[in-house]
C-alpha cells in the first residue's frame, strides 16, 4: 500500500511539473544573433503580398522579435485565409526556416504541417512592426 501511495505521488508530481512547464511562455527566438530575416511582407489582397523588406531595418526587427514570447505547445492553424494588412516575416533561426504571421492568426511556425506556436502580446508586436515600416 505504501508503494502505491509513493508511486501515485511521483506520478502526480510529474504531471504537475509538466503542466507548469508547458504553461509558461518560451521566447520566440533564444538568440537574436541567430535570427536572419530575409523577407517582410504585408498582404494587399487575399492572394498577394507587398514585399516591404527594404523599408525595415532587419537587425532591429530581429532584436524586437527576440523580446517577445510564444507558447510551448503547437496548435493547428492551417489552412489559413490571408487577410488584408496581415504581416508575414520569413527568417532563418538556428539554421531552420521560421515564419511569423501577425494579423488574424498570430503564430510562429516552421512548417504549417507541424502547427504553430501562439505569440503572446501579438497585437503589440504587430503595432511595433508597422511603426518600423512606416518610419
Amino acid at each position: 500500500m505504501k508503494k502505491k501511495v509513493i508511486i501515485i505521488g511521483i506520478i502526480l508530481c510529474l504531471i504537475v511539473s509538466a503542466a507548469i512547464y508547458f504553461s509558461l511562455p518560451a521566447p520566440i527566438i533564444n538568440n537574436k544573433d541567430n535570427l536572419q530575416i530575409y523577407r517582410v511582407s504585408i498582404a494587399n489582397s487575399k492572394y498577394d503580398y507587398d514585399d516591404v523588406t527594404s523599408q525595415i531595418d532587419c537587425n532591429k526587427l530581429a532584436q524586437l522579435i527576440s523580446t517577445y514570447n510564444r507558447s510551448k505547445l503547437p496548435h493547428s492553424f492551417a489552412p489559413h485565409q490571408i487577410t488584408v494588412g496581415e504581416i508575414e516575416i520569413d527568417a532563418i533561426a538556428d539554421n531552420k526556416v521560421m515564419h511569423i504571421i501577425l494579423g488574424d492568426v498570430n503564430v510562429v511556425y516552421e512548417s504549417a504541417d507541424k502547427g504553430g506556436y501562439t505569440i503572446y502580446n501579438s497585437e503589440q508586436l504587430e503595432s511595433e512592426v508597422l511603426q518600423m515600416i512606416q518610419k
